[in-house]
């Protein structure tokens, strides 16, 4: 069974899914390892979201316009209440062959499925 880092990520975001939750400083959000193989999953991309008149460039702002998970995120853009001009996203990366994989993947449960096939196949 693979083992993925920190344990439970998944399970303790399960209401901020969305990458916008994650931010994008050069660290991996999460890792999977599985027999010597490694998968570490990175935040990559800016976001820049428009609320009314103002740009938000990180999720700080974000929250402070009162949107605090995924699905209070998803009605806001349905209702056109959040614009996004630019969003990030997951990335695999794999440290054995020190580049990217080419996986992507919008939520960090996806990116965590992802990255667990990767490692096991």
């Amino acid at each position: 069974m693979p083992a993925v880092y920190p344990e439970n990520i998944v399970e303790r975001n399960a209401a901020t899914q969305d990458s916008i939750w994650f931010q994008n400083d050069m660290n991996p959000v999460s890792t999977v390892v599985h027999n010597g193989k490694e998968a570490s999953i990175y935040c990559v991309g800016d976001v820049r979201v428009r609320v009314e008149d103002f740009v938000y460039r990180n999720v700080g702002e974000v929250i402070d316009a009162g949107v605090t998970t995924d699905e209070q995120l998803d009605e806001a853009v349905e209702r056109g209440d959040i614009e996004f001009l630019n969003n990030n996203w997951f990335e695999l990366f794999d440290p054995a062959l020190d580049d990217v994989t080419g996986i992507i993947c919008h939520t960090i449960g996806d990116a965590v499925e992802e990255a667990i096939k990767y490692v096991t196949s």
